[in-house]
């Protein structure tokens, strides 16, 4: 179907997709969509209330547009949906907690480099670029956590604790050097690329070890000892899923 052929229903949720990838480049890098492999997500509170505001604005957009037939209705009840799924959990302050072992923002910041394109200079330079906005990047969700100290809302002791686990085991490893290891034995990466990733390696490397004491000494003594969620965060989970 050619651009100009898109229902506004459609044409929306078209546009909106690359407004959200330039918002959150690791979501986009996830969908395959290029020309955001070069940038991370800001986990910052500045970068959730950013993406929550481009949400309900989309949302409001939305709720205007003329259904024309079946797809029209189906997509827009579904859109409709999800965004109303998403706002609610960011109204619930569940950004402000979101530390877990399993699927969480810091693992993002590591498992994104797994999904990048590996092929040629351009390829390479974004991997470089990413990897410099990584201590940045943990900077910005240590804001987070922190702010939701601030208004009590806290993730569970324990899931800190595996967390901090996690992301040291990163740092003691020094995850970040295999990328270096990856582009010395290519013939598409220039010499001073490898020189630079080596030092942004380096540093990202120390962030995740920071940021791992982070968790462990300052977040974890604060945190909920409860690990249950309660029948609203239960119910909320269960709506996302």
């Amino acid at each position: 179907m050619s651009q100009a052929s898109l229902s506004p229903i459609f044409e929306f949720a078209d546009r909106f997709v690359d407004e959200q990838s330039a918002l959150d480049p690791n979501l986009a890098t996830s969908r395959g969509i290029p020309g955001y492999d070069h940038l991370l997500t800001d986990l910052s509170p500045v970068g959730h209330e950013q993406r929550a505001a481009h949400l309900r604005g989309a949302l409001a957009e939305l709720r205007e547009l003329s259904v024309t037939n079946d797809d029209d209705r189906r997509a827009r009840d579904f859109i409709i949906e999800r965004f109303e799924t998403s706002l609610a959990n960011f109204n619930a302050g569940n950004w402000l907690r979101a530390i877990s072992a399993i699927a969480w923002p810091a693992g993002s910041l590591r498992s994104i480099f797994d999904l990048m394109l590996r092929d040629g200079e351009a390829a390479w330079a974004n991997i470089v670029d990413r990897v410099k906005a990584v201590p940045s990047a943990l900077a910005g969700l240590q804001e987070t956590y922190e702010l939701g100290l601030t208004r009590g809302v806290l993730a569970a002791r324990r899931q800190a604790l595996a967390a901090a686990e996690q992301v040291g085991t990163w740092a003691t490893n020094q995850w970040f050097n295999t990328l270096v290891d990856e582009a010395a034995a290519r013939n598409d990466v220039p010499a001073t690329m490898r020189a630079d990733l080596a030092t942004a390696a380096t540093l990202a490397n120390d962030a995740f070890g920071a940021f791992a004491a982070y968790l462990r000494d300052e977040y974890a003594p604060a945190a909920d000892l409860n690990d249950a969620c309660g029948p609203d965060r239960y119910a909320l989970g269960v709506r996302a899923m």
